[in-house]
């Protein structure tokens, strides 16, 4: 069984918008993330901010006069399970069905331009991890008419607030996807409350669990071999933990003063340091069972 998945977070200051534009385009790369692997951006010429600063002033919304809690912008992952993108082997990481890939983005992109149109501002294909992916930035311009007040504003909550609205939005991507064979995700799971740095867990997970072993596979296959693929599930744990640190350490980038910031610099770089070299030992494992 494949899953269209969707996770929304809320943007609410430019400091954070440039956290994700770094995210994006790969100035920030997380460990897992090969290096020699593909970025493309299809919407958008990677300045995120700017763009977003040029788009709410032709909306005629002063980007330098925005509510202290306005949501700035919104960031949608979207994806599928890893067996939908490598039916067959689902474990293994970086590798797709090109033609599963083009079919899935034609529908993403039919998706995007019902639901979000012209406030979308950036779409960026990630394929340099396990399982490709769309980062997707949109502007919450809102241009109902109403009484009072601006008639053009910025207002999320149309879109996000409220657990009917979020469900909708599951429902619709999808119908969206139904056509490839993927089901909507499960209905009211604690995986709702995710965010989109803890999504990378949850699709590696995924993956994960394609290649559980218990101690009957063991025998099968051999202590030294079920040995190898137990330390192999290690090195990806480790992998996990970096990416975490990293996530902390770029929030703490947003949040706060330089000061602080260049005192923290040093011990998670230092951190970063001891736990690459076996993120790297696990990729190279996994390009060697592909």
């Amino acid at each position: 069984m494949s899953y269209a998945i969707l996770r929304t977070k809320k943007i609410k200051s430019w400091a954070a918008l440039g956290a994700v534009a770094r995210h994006n385009d790969r100035r920030s790369s997380p460990v897992n993330a090969d290096p020699a692997g593909q970025v493309v951006q299809l919407v958008g010429n990677g300045d995120i901010e700017a763009e977003a600063r040029a788009r709410l002033i032709s909306a005629g919304i002063d980007p330098s006069r925005l509510r202290k809690d306005a949501v700035v912008a919104v960031e949608a992952l979207l994806t599928a399970s890893p067996r939908y993108f490598r039916p067959g082997c689902p474990a293994a990481a970086g590798v797709w069905d090109q033609d599963r890939l083009d079919a899935w983005l034609d529908r993403v992109k039919q998706f995007l331009g019902a639901e979000w149109g012209n406030r979308v501002v950036s779409v960026t294909l990630h394929l340099d991890e396990a399982t490709p992916h769309l980062h997707v930035v949109w502007l919450p311009i809102d241009d109902t008419p109403r009484k009072r007040g601006p008639a053009t504003r910025l207002n999320a909550g149309r879109w996000l607030d409220g657990a009917a609205k979020l469900r909708a939005l599951q429902d619709r991507y999808g119908v969206a996807m139904a056509q490839l064979g993927l089901e909507r995700g499960v209905r009211r799971s604690r995986a709702r409350h995710d965010d989109v740095r803890r999504m990378y867990g949850a699709m590696q997970r995924d993956a994960e669990t394609a290649t559980t072993l218990t101690r009957r596979t063991a025998v099968k296959l051999g202590e030294a071999e079920f040995a190898r693929r137990q330390a192999a599930e290690q090195e990806r744990k480790a992998r996990r933990l970096l990416d975490a640190v990293e996530a902390i350490y770029r929030q703490i980038q947003a949040l706060l003063p330089d000061l602080v910031r260049s005192a923290l610099a040093t011990p998670i770089r230092q951190l970063r340091q001891q736990l690459a070299p076996v993120a790297e030992r696990a990729e190279r494992d996994d390009l060697v069972r592909e």
